[in-house]
């Protein structure tokens, strides 16, 4: 689905009530994960959106938006929000290896327009994350292989 016809939607239905909006926060953190689930990772981050703006405290609801926003493709969103739940939970190293990924992702579109010196600062950033995030979890191999990836 176009990104900016999925945007084009959230926004009337948050300018337009419809019937049955009065959905709760937990509800529509449930739909968020089901919609995650199947795949569906547009109209999640839409919920997990909605969850924010009934309590922009919900550090989950970051962390899943931000993983909504890695799968497709709003890296700089995703690190936003990745970086919301890294300030809430230093101790979430799933929110820094998908930091990390999604930072990665910036330096290689920055490296395509054949700009390497940021490529190469984005790619230390992202090392950082990495790094951390094996630090303290020392036996997952996705973190090997993300930093592999940078290197």
């Amino acid at each position: 689905m176009n990104r900016v016809f999925t945007q084009y939607i959230a926004v009337l239905i948050m300018i337009f009530p419809i019937a049955g909006q009065a959905q709760t926060e937990k509800k529509l953190f449930k739909r968020g994960l089901e919609r995650m689930s199947a795949n569906n990772f547009t109209l999640a981050e839409i919920d997990f959106s909605m969850v924010l703006q009934l309590n922009p405290e919900n550090e989950i609801a970051y962390y899943n938006r931000g993983f909504c926003r890695l799968r497709t493709a709003d890296y700089p969103g995703a690190v936003e929000d990745f970086t919301h739940t890294i300030e809430r939970d230093n101790n979430n190293y799933e929110a820094f290896y998908n930091r990390g990924n999604a930072l990665k992702s910036i330096g290689d579109d920055i490296k395509e327009r054949e700009n390497l010196e940021s490529a190469r600062r984005v790619y230390l950033q992202a090392l950082e994350d990495l790094n951390f995030a094996i630090a303290h979890e020392k036996k997952e191999p996705r973190y090997y292989r993300a930093r592999a990836q940078i290197k």
